[in-house]
C-alpha cells in the first residue's frame, strides 16, 4: 500500500475511533446528566489516544518488518534540548494567553474571569492530551511526511488535520462566538508548526 493511503487509513482511523466514542457517549448517556459529565470526562481523557491506538492498531500495515518497541526507542532517540524546549513553552504560552486575551476583550469580560484551573482538570490534562496522541500525530504521521516534504509543510498538513480533530470543541461556539472557530483553528495550527519543528530539531517525543 502506498504511503499515502496509509497515511489517510491512519487519519481516517483516528478520526473514526474519537467519534465513535463520542457518539456513543452521547446516545447511551446524555439521558442522565450525571453518567453524561463522567462520560464526557471519560471521552476527554481516553478520547485523546484515539490516534496512539489507531497507529497501534495499524502498526504492521504503516511499519511493516518493525516492532512497536523499535518505533518508541526511534520516537525518543534524541536528546532534550532545555533551551528550544522553554521557548516552545514561551511561545505557546504567549499564543494562548494572547487569545484569552481577545476572548476576554471582545466579551467584555476581566481577563483572569477566562482562565481556570483544579487539581482534576490538571489530571485530565496529564493523562490525555499530548500524552496521549503525540505518538500518532508527531511521532508517527509528521515524520511520515518529512520524507518527502520540508518540515514546515509537513507541520502545516499536520496542524490542519489536528485543528480539524478539534471539531468537537467547537460545540462551544455556536452560542454567539462563531468568531472563535477560525481563531480555535489558528491557533491549532500554530501549536502544531511549534511542537512540529521542535520534535524536528530534538527527536524526542
Amino acid at each position: 500500500m502506498p504511503v499515502k493511503k496509509r497515511n489517510a487509513l491512519f487519519v481516517a482511523l483516528a478520526y473514526a475511533i474519537f467519534w465513535v466514542m463520542l457518539v456513543g457517549a452521547v446516545v447511551l448517556f446524555s439521558g442522565d446528566e450525571a453518567l453524561f459529565e463522567k462520560a464526557v470526562v471519560f471521552v476527554q481523557v481516553v478520547g485523546t489516544w484515539a490516534p496512539t491506538f489507531a497507529l497501534l492498531i495499524l502498526f504492521k500495515t504503516l511499519y511493516p518488518g518493525q516492532t512497536i518497541k523499535g518505533f518508541y526507542k526511534n520516537a525518543f532517540r534524541g536528546r532534550v534540548n532545555f533551551r528550544l524546549l522553554l521557548v516552545a513553552t514561551v511561545l505557546i504560552l504567549s499564543v494562548d494567553f494572547g487569545l484569552v486575551g481577545f476572548a476576554a476583550w471582545t466579551k467584555g469580560v476581566p481577563f483572569l474571569s477566562l482562565l481556570h484551573y483544579s487539581f482534576s482538570g490538571f489530571l485530565i490534562t496529564l493523562f490525555s492530551g499530548a500524552t496521549g496522541e503525540e505518538s500518532g500525530w508527531r511521532g508517527h504521521l509528521q515524520q511520515s511526511l518529512e520524507k518527502d516534504r520540508s518540515v514546515l509543510k509537513s507541520c502545516l498538513i499536520v496542524g490542519v488535520i489536528w485543528a480539524f480533530w478539534h471539531l468537537p470543541t467547537w460545540i462551544n461556539f455556536m452560542n454567539g462566538f462563531l468568531y472563535m472557530i477560525p481563531l480555535d483553528i489558528l491557533d491549532k495550527i500554530s501549536f502544531a508548526f511549534i511542537i512540529g519543528i521542535c520534535y524536528h530539531r530534538s527527536r524526542n517525543l
